[in-house]
């Protein structure tokens, strides 16, 4: 669970494994340029696990973690560290920190969350 009074740091480690289309993140400006973004999900081999995954993407935190929600869902990744950076978050079309930490909670289900 996510305590929204005190989001800080969130530690997350995944619960044990179960059995087993990019959206734009953005809009473009004149100082920004459109890049193609590839899943997380499609990038890793068949058995690889990543035990620690430290994330620092200034407000691009949901975007990221949800590029990589297989992996996640299939305990893939056991450890997640990452900043929220909820005041960036519209720059990803999070409209709001609510709708931010309904989404943080949904990729996180059934995750621990320590401090």
């Amino acid at each position: 669970m996510i305590d929204k009074k005190a989001p800080g740091n969130g530690g997350f480690q995944a619960p044990p494994p179960k059995a087993a289309s990019t959206r734009p993140v953005a809009e473009p400006s004149q100082s920004s340029t459109v890049v193609t973004s590839v899943r997380l999900d499609t990038l890793m081999h068949a058995d690889a696990i990543v035990e620690l995954w430290h994330i620092d993407v200034e407000g691009a935190e949901i975007p990221v973690l949800q590029s990589a929600s297989g992996l996640l869902r299939a305990g893939r990744i056991k450890r997640v560290i990452f900043e929220v950076s909820r005041g960036l978050w519209h720059k990803y079309n999070i409209p709001s920190a609510e709708e931010g930490y309904r989404q943080l909670r949904e990729i996180f289900e059934g995750w621990r969350c320590t401090w």
